[in-house]
């Protein structure tokens, strides 16, 4: 199943929530253990430290991906994947869909220069949610 590109508020809504939990602890705190929730994000090697750098770095990729691609189209994209080195990008519509395909080596070129230099493929299709 694709990705969808979160909306970047939701980190930011996430981060408020967990920092409403946070409650000081009153018994002593153990070393090297986190003691309140803002810590379990901040803990390294934390579970949702890694989730939050998971979102962070996804975040990145989809801001990435979509600079790479047509103005025009941007709007029209509903989500992304890449699985084995191949970008599968999903649209709204039919119509954006071929035309995305035609420019789709250009979209190419651009994500390698970006950084993403190991995808081999983009595919697009239309989002049958849309």
């Amino acid at each position: 199943m694709a990705q969808k590109p979160a909306d970047p508020d939701h980190y930011d809504a996430i981060r408020r929530s967990l920092k409403a939990y946070e409650k000081p602890s009153k018994a002593k705190p153990q070393v090297g253990r986190p003691n309140a929730v803002s810590d379990f994000v901040t803990h390294p090697g934390g579970i949702l430290k890694e989730l939050v750098d998971q979102f962070e770095e996804s975040d990145q990729v989809k801001s990435q991906i979509l600079q790479c691609i047509p103005e025009q189209f941007q709007q029209n994209i509903t989500g992304y994947r890449i699985l084995k080195n191949q970008l599968s990008l999903l649209t709204n519509n039919a119509s954006s869909a071929t035309q995305l395909r035609f420019v789709k080596t250009e979209i190419l070129s651009q994500l390698r220069q970006s950084g993403l230099w190991n995808l081999s493929n983009i595919t697009i299709k239309v989002d049958p949610n849309s």
